[in-house]
């Protein structure tokens, strides 16, 4: 429900002036359908990588899969980038290789990967050795399944509410509509002068946190 653009504008805004932030979105020639297509698909994945990074593939490499490879390579090695990869449930054999690859080759690259729940799940069936190769990469997993009590709850102190459970309850229902950790985060700076904070005094905290993450998507 927009996660994944958010996300997206983030890392453009946070990181704008410090790092290279590019963007790619994957498409079912990354996955082929038969073994006949792997060739293909693995010259789809190069050629969106490099056009995401605005490199051009020459004549020369063009057919060159390794020489294609080393060229990326060298290039993520030259300055810090920040890779968002869209839509990675066309993922297939060669894409989760690329991946382990580049990250093992270079020294100056992060890579934040947006997929569906399911699509994590068949990696993990149809390519074990893989995906297992990744999730060892990995440094952090976030869900945008509902926020719970539990997780809710950490944010604030012991005295925050004077009706603890009914407010937890309510920021945690709003959370999940849109924002998630970022709306309770804001909610916490606002409550933080404040002790056993009432209904109102909760109501209206969410309602300044979802002007100010409005203001800030705007921005």
């Amino acid at each position: 429900g927009g996660g994944k653009t958010t996300v997206r504008a983030f890392l453009d805004n946070e990181f704008r002036g410090e790092l290279n932030v590019a963007a790619v979105e994957c498409r079912s020639a990354w996955r082929p359908a038969h073994t006949g297509l792997r060739a293909r698909a693995m010259q789809a994945v190069m050629a969106d990588l490099y056009a995401a990074l605005g490199m051009r593939m020459t004549k020369g490499r063009r057919g060159d899969l390794v020489a294609l490879e080393d060229a990326l390579i060298d290039h993520l090695n030259e300055s810090w980038t920040v890779l968002f990869i869209d839509e990675a449930e066309y993922f297939g054999k060669y894409a989760l290789d690329t991946m382990k690859l580049l990250l093992n080759r270079t020294r100056r690259l992060i890579v934040v990967i947006a997929c569906t729940p399911r699509a994590h799940e068949n990696w993990n069936q149809y390519y074990p050795d893989e995906a297992d190769q990744i999730a060892r990469r990995t440094h952090a997993v976030v869900s945008t399944n509902d926020i719970n009590f539990e997780d809710a709850a950490l944010f604030f102190p012991e005295k925050q509410f004077e009706n603890p459970p009914a407010s937890i309850t309510y920021i945690a229902e709003e959370a999940s509509r849109f924002g998630h950790f970022s709306l309770i985060k804001r909610v916490a700076e606002i409550l933080e002068k404040s002790t056993r904070a009432e209904r109102e005094e909760v109501k209206d905290a969410v309602q300044r946190a979802l002007k100010q993450m409005a203001k800030h998507r705007l921005g």
